[in-house]
């Protein structure tokens, strides 16, 4: 961390812990193993963020259920910020359907490219302007994410609300390298 110009902390530093769908999962949320410093050129966060599930049986036991991701988390310009609301980018999964859609303040968009939508599913908060989704979402950076290569056999997700970015992956990640290919794919 140090010889990219990082330091370990516990917590977020300058950047708080937002209102995020990733961030505000479970029953009980970790993050660890943090550092934090000017990441792509802006203040950042690398960590290990855990959500915990716990369930319960008819007798009384309980399970818990970890979900480990790595995370970098930053803050967005005020001139970005203000143009988008809300903007949820994750992987395609059986739970992203339009059930899904109908439990959640966030509307499904569409894209132009199966190869996309084959592999992410796109959210925005109902109040974002179409106009600037649709800027954002241009044809070459659509291709950018579909060939994007996958990060220790994880796809990319993206969440973004206000100043906060997080981009993350579905394990704790320990390689340099592939920490390296994470803060990569936030910058872009």
């Amino acid at each position: 961390a140090e010889p990219r110009g990082l330091r370990a902390t516990g917590e977020t530093p300058g950047i708080g812990f937002p209102e995020l769908p990733l961030l505000t999962r479970g029953d009980e949320r970790e993050i660890n193993r943090s550092v934090s410093g000017s990441i792509s050129g802006t203040t950042g966060v690398i960590a290990h963020f855990t959500y915990t599930e716990i369930t319960h049986d008819a007798e009384g036991n309980s399970q818990r259920h970890n979900y480990p991701h790595t995370v970098v988390l930053l803050k967005l310009p005020p001139a970005v910020a203000a143009r988008f609301r809300g903007v949820f980018l994750s992987s395609r999964s059986i739970l992203s359907g339009r059930l899904f859609d109908a439990f959640t303040a966030y509307r499904h968009i569409e894209l132009e490219s199966a190869e996309f939508e084959r592999r992410y599913t796109l959210r925005v908060d109902d109040q974002q302007d179409d106009i600037a989704l649709y800027e954002l979402m241009n044809p070459p950076f659509i291709q950018h994410l579909v060939d994007a290569p996958r990060i220790d056999n994880n796809v990319v997700q993206y969440e973004q609300r206000g100043e906060h970015l997080l981009v993350y992956i579905e394990t704790h990640l320990s390689e340099s390298t592939t920490l390296d290919d994470l803060v990569m794919a936030s910058a872009q």
